[in-house]
């Protein structure tokens, strides 16, 4: 599984692959739930599925930024992608000013 993962992130920054990235998504796609489980939104006009929406979005702007020279873990760079992401929406509909 994880040569796959490697010829994905290969295909992918070698030949900026629609497919790949895709494909990459869809394997990280775990990284999104783990995030989402960890909020707590009560009294809010936002689902579960708002927040994963929020996620997705920051798990596509996490492999397309994604550079692997910096020998950082995906998943610590993703995950912090992710989290940011779905805070970044709760403000957007969010009424009271910070």
């Amino acid at each position: 599984m994880q040569d796959q993962v490697e010829i994905l992130w290969n295909e992918f920054q070698n030949n900026a692959s629609t497919i790949a990235r895709e494909k990459l998504v869809k394997v990280y796609e775990y990284l999104v739930r783990y995030v989402v489980k960890g909020f707590s939104v009560q009294n809010s006009v936002l689902e579960q599925g708002d927040l994963y929406s929020f996620g997705l979005m920051g798990l596509l702007e996490a492999v397309n930024r994604y550079d692997r020279s910096k020998n950082v873990s995906f998943n610590s760079y993703a995950i912090h992608r992710i989290r940011g992401s779905i805070l970044d929406g709760l403000r957007g509909v969010d009424w009271a000013p910070r």
